[in-house]
Parts: structure tokens; sequence; C-alpha cells
């Protein structure tokens, strides 16, 4: 078969195209009827040029599937919530430490800090050995931003050692509140966690001091996300008039501030407070035994009608306290406090979470003395 140039020539010649190509084939034609003695015939009319060929069919090709749309955060740290109670219910250290990045930290007051993966699976480790049938429920969970403040309630069963406490198999059940902050990609980086372990040290028979009931685990969470509203911000304020009152000792100021129906539980007591007149009786508790306390701040959010403050409170023991006679000692303790505000502008709940332990661990203290019995009368 014929290929290339010749292939162009023929196909040239045979459709006249080209200046010498047509003189050729016409020179050719004339001496071919010279030859057979013909006369010559007119000229041949220019012929057309041919069309075109039409452009090849564009070829389809396969486009890449579009990737899929990118999850938004408050729906990663949703996922990360639901797989938090699988892992404490599978008590799968690895499943909880997945959820954390590589150089997290997690907090505890009154314990050193769990730096990094590996620790944080050791911390879950060290819990899953003392206590076994874990569930983990949410009352209510707080979000702004890259922010989530859960309030939660967990039950267990203490089936190993647990602060130099044997197995009980004591039934556990506790609150507490975890502050967590969260990377773009869903990873908690950072999480503040408190709880009071005393409480724990009741409930399985290895304190005699008086503490909480078993805590029952809760229904459906309550979730308010932050719309950063002026109202928020008012309420923010609200809560720090009464870090002011605390301070300045002015119990009317403070209980100004809460409807008269209120309740405020500090859960490092025995029972909540209820009531204006239970309220005063606690704050005056601590302004008596800590003359100089302060509360300082260290993150205060709002939330819709609530109001989210975590900080320190730190003082010296200078007052009988809960039956503990005065020492003399400095103390810092770290807490979070939750209220809700009424539509009068007013505290209508306020509970306070923390580790008395920490509190106890500066102060060593000892029993207050008891009076002396009265003498006999004559």
């Amino acid at each position: 078969m014929l290929r290339g140039p010749h292939f162009a020539a023929i196909f040239a010649i045979r459709e006249g195209k080209g200046i010498m190509h047509k003189s050729i084939g016409l020179g050719f034609f004339v001496v071919f009827l010279a030859a057979c003695g013909g006369d010559l015939p007119a000229p041949l009319p220019p012929q057309p040029e041919p069309p075109a060929p039409a452009p090849p069919a564009p070829v389809e090709t396969a486009q890449p599937a579009p990737p899929a749309p990118k999850k938004a955060l408050v729906e990663l740290q949703q996922e990360a919530g639901r797989a938090m109670g699988e892992a404490f219910a599978s008590a799968d250290a690895n499943k909880y430490a997945a959820l954390f990045t590589d150089d997290a930290v997690l907090k505890f007051p009154g314990a050193p800090d769990a730096v990094g993966k590996d620790a944080i699976k050791r911390s879950m480790e060290s819990f899953s050995k003392a206590f076994s049938k874990a569930k983990l429920g949410e009352s209510r969970v707080f979000v702004k931003g890259e922010i989530v403040v859960s309030d939660w309630v967990m039950t267990a069963t203490h089936s190993g050692d647990f602060m130099g406490a044997k197995a009980s198999e004591k039934p556990v059940g506790i609150q507490g509140v975890s502050i967590s902050w969260f990377s773009p990609e869903g990873l908690i980086k950072e999480e503040h966690v408190y709880y009071n372990p005393a409480t724990v040290a009741f409930q399985i028979g290895a304190s005699k001091e008086k503490n909480r009931a078993v805590a029952t685990l809760p229904g459906k969470p309550d979730v308010v996300i932050a719309k950063g509203t002026p109202e928020e911000e008012a309420n923010v304020q609200l809560f720090e008039k009464v870090n002011k009152a605390w301070e300045a000792k002015k119990d009317a100021d403070l209980l100004a501030l809460f409807s008269d129906d209120a309740s405020w539980d500090d859960l490092m007591m025995p029972a909540p407070s209820k009531g204006k007149a239970e309220i005063k009786k606690y704050v005056t508790t601590f302004f008596k035994a800590f003359p100089d306390g302060k509360l300082t701040t260290t993150n205060v959010w709002g939330f819709g009608d609530w109001v989210v403050e975590e900080g320190t409170y730190a003082g010296t023991h200078k007052g009988n306290l809960m039956g503990m006679a005065p020492t003399n000692k400095s103390f810092k303790i770290h807490e979070v406090t939750i209220a809700k505000i009424g539509a009068d502008k007013k505290i209508v709940s306020a509970a306070t979470y923390g580790n008395d332990m920490e509190l106890m661990a500066q102060l060593e203290s000892k029993p207050a003395p008891k009076p002396a019995a009265p003498a006999p009368k004559k």
C-alpha cells in the first residue's frame, strides 16, 4: 500500500490540486489529443477547491468526581462527642486517644497535665482498669466556634484500684464538665476536665465524709449554640457583677443578682443551696473561711441564656471551713461555673465544678477541735 508523499502526489493529480499538478495534467491531455489528430478542445474551466475535511469529533474524557464537601466544624464536633461516648462504653483507649491531636493537652485540676496522644491513651487505660461498664451522658452541650462545653454524667462500676482503694464493685455516678478546644479537622487540641474525686471516694466507701449520691444518666442533651448577640454579652456582664460582689464580701449585692427561688449547686459541697437564704449561708461560709478570697476569670462565654465561666479562686485559710480549723495557708484552686439567666435578667441557677482534693492538698488541714463541754451548773 502507498504511504506518505507517494499517496499525496497521486491524490493531488487526481484532484487537480496545485499549479504544477494542473500543468502536468493539462499538457499530457494536449499531447494525447494531438497524437490522435484531433482538434484542441477549449480549455477546461478551473475546478473548484474541495471542501475542507470536517474536524474530528471531540473525544470525551472522563472528568474526575468533584471532592466531597468539607464537613462543618460543628458536625465534626458532634461526631467526636458520639465517638467519646463509644470509647468510654467499650473501654477503647486507642479510640479515645484518636480524638485528640498529636500534641494535645488534657488538664485536670490537682493532677499533672497529660501531654500528647500516648499520655492521653495511658490516662484512659488507667481509668478503664479502675472502672468498668462506664457510660457517658450529657445534660447540656454549649458550642461557640472551636469551643465545646459539655455538662456530663458518668456512671460505672468500681472494679479496680482507685486512689489506693481496692475494687468494691459498687456503682459510681458523678457529674462533671469538660471544656474542649477543637482543631479545624475536628480533633481536640486541648481539654479541661472538672469533677470531684471525693465524690467517688464516698460512693465506693473509701471516705466517710458525706458527699453526693450516685448520679444517673441524663436523657437527650440540650444543645445551645452561641450567636454572639448583645444579650449574651449582657449576661456575661451580669455574672461579672457576681464576682465583684463576692470579692467585696457584699452578700446583699450578690443576692440581689439572683431570683428568689434560685439555686447554687457547688459540686464540692454535700448538697446544693436552694433559695436566697441557703445561698447566703453558702457564700458567707467562704467569706469567713477565706476573707481575702479572690476570683480570677480565665475564660467566660455567653451561650444564649447561659454563661460559662472558667477561672481560679485563691486566698488564705483564716477561718473555720466545714469543721476544718484555720491553717493560715494560701491556696489556689481551679473551677468552672455554669449559670442560667432568667427573663428578669437574674440568675435562676448556678453550678460550680472543681476538685476539693486540690484544695485539701494545699491546706493539709486537720479537723477543727470540738468545743469544750459546758461547765456543770452549781
